[in-house]
């Protein structure tokens, strides 16, 4: 396989060969050329060290970014960075991201094995050659994303891979190798571990991805979400007010979220803007729903280090994206618009709009078919609790087992509630003595 190096990635290869040393370009710059993806930032690993690195390349700017770690940015065009880092093995990690210590090695196989995921840990010498020890290329294939060795040590050195994992399958529409999601589960809570800082870039990454709505359904399903945004876990799964549904609230928020463009402060709106639905009643007052609702978002991004800027637009996204209820007038409309920029009500505009497209969505066929697969309710007559041998028990004959048995059917897909045994026994009962 031959990938199309960079002439500046290229060049740092070529010099550090020359002066004795074996390089590779490393890490997700080679899975996104094997899937045909572009990529922007690439990383070399090396067994120069700071120092020899630092002689190399003393006509360049450089970036001391964790001479401990072995770790040195180096520009060489002027305008981008490649980082380059010495061969290493990690020890333990003292803080949840970084090993309390680092020993350097002599060759990339051990370098390599120190990555989080198979689809991570390729190496790729100047002259094509792939090292793949881990069958990265095979979970490319088969569309997976698992740790390199148990994911539990994985997760226990850096919790943080625990969301990296969800964000691959929302970028690259992967799945997670079962045991790895299994311990994404065991060990969600151990997500409050981390940053709030780290926590919102990968947050930010996920909900700006391709595939959004999977990672969000994965951040819930893997319980990550409950320890990150508690409220919008809570909110996914209650009944919805007027639906009375379970889960409602999820399909919406993620059918909204994955109809807008992909721009942060209209992403967090989208995902936000239904936060408080499940808590709201139709008696509710409308003004007090607003201020709740743009008290939670706000609370909720100050919590996760949002920007004070960007939290200020989300917040009145959310706040004015139904304004329509408000009555404003021709003037008060003008006012909003000059507060908010054209940006800003444009992005009110597109979430209403996005909005309304999902609620027309909500009774169509897809909808309708997860729903009654999702609660389990009987679609034919082997899911019936009575059967003909039970109407003849009860006295049925003939051709009156099949229409009783037709009519009973026909009752339980109106409700499904009544497809209980006794209950059709009761009913089959009754139409018994009409047929005396």
């Amino acid at each position: 396989m031959q990938i199309q190096l960079q002439e500046d990635v290229l060049f740092i290869l070529e010099e550090l060969e020359k002066n004795g040393h074996s390089a590779y370009l490393v890490g997700g710059s080679i899975r996104d050329a094997i899937i045909g993806r572009e990529h922007l930032d690439y990383d070399i690993s090396t067994s120069a060290s700071v120092e020899e690195m630092e002689e190399i390349f003393s006509k360049f700017k450089r970036i001391d970014v964790g001479r401990k770690y072995g770790n040195l940015k180096i520009g060489i065009d002027g305008k981008n960075y490649v980082e380059v880092t010495t061969f290493r093995k990690d020890g333990t990690y003292f803080d949840h991201r970084h090993p309390s210590e680092v020993e350097f090695v002599g060759d990339i196989e051990q370098d390599v094995s120190r990555r989080d995921f198979t689809i991570n840990a390729f190496a790729y010498s100047k002259d094509g050659r792939l090292i793949d020890l881990f069958d990265g290329q095979g979970d490319i294939d088969r569309r997976l994303i698992r740790t390199i060795g148990e994911p539990l040590d994985r997760f226990v050195e850096d919790p943080l891979r625990m969301m990296r994992a969800v964000r691959f399958c929302a970028q690259l529409d992967f799945l997670i190798e079962e045991r790895t999601f299994d311990t994404i589960k065991t060990c969600a809570s151990m997500i409050r571990k981390v940053s709030k800082e780290r926590v919102r870039e990968e947050l930010s990454k996920i909900i700006l991805a391709d595939f959004s709505s999977k990672g969000m359904r994965l951040l819930s399903i893997t319980g990550l979400l409950q320890y990150i945004i508690p409220d919008l876990d809570k909110s996914f799964y209650l009944n919805d007010a007027k639906t009375k549904k379970e889960g409602f609230a999820l399909e919406h928020m993620l059918c909204v979220l994955s109809s807008v463009e992909p721009v942060l402060e209209l992403r967090l709106a989208a995902l936000l803007h239904g936060i408080t639905k499940p808590f709201v009643t139709e008696k509710s007052i409308y003004q007090n729903h607003v201020h709740l609702r743009s008290n939670m978002v706000l609370m909720i991004l100050k919590d996760l280090r949002y920007p004070k800027n960007l939290i200020e637009q989300v917040v009145n996204i959310v706040k004015f994206y139904d304004m329509n209820q408000w009555n404003l007038s021709e003037k008060d409309l003008k006012k909003m618009i000059a507060m908010m920029g054209e940006d800003g009500i444009n992005n009110v505009v597109k979430l209403r709009e996005a909005n309304r497209s999902c609620e027309l969505r909500e009774d169509y066929f897809e909808s309708r078919v997860k729903n009654i697969l999702h609660n389990k309710e009987p679609v034919s007559k082997k899911d019936m609790k009575i059967n003909g041998y039970d109407l003849i028990k009860i006295g049925f004959e003939g051709i009156d087992i099949g229409e009783t048995l037709e009519l009973l059917y026909e009752e339980i897909l109106e409700d499904s509630s009544l497809n209980r045994k006794d209950l059709l026994y009761q009913r089959a009962i009754e139409i018994c003595k009409t047929k005396r």
